[in-house]
């Protein structure tokens, strides 16, 4: 959904993401050198009709390019 070097912006997203309804919001922390990156992910969504309806509360929210990323195990 987004990726910060602030993890006030990245909280704050995910804050909107949990008024709009969106489930399973998870921050991912990760740092390289004295660099911070904060990601902001929905997710895991367990069938393709979740993820249907988890972007259509995006859109509605005003976040439209959302990009599906299936992790293989």
């Amino acid at each position: 959904m987004g990726a910060f070097s602030s993890s006030e912006n990245a909280t704050q997203l995910q804050g909107k993401l949990s008024h709009a309804a969106i489930d399973a919001i998870r921050i991912q922390h990760a740092k390289k050198g004295n660099n911070q990156l904060y990601k902001v992910q929905v997710g895991p969504l367990h069938s393709e009709q979740q993820a249907k309806q988890e972007n259509e509360k995006l859109a509605q929210i005003g976040i439209s390019n959302a990009v599906l990323v299936i992790e293989k195990n």
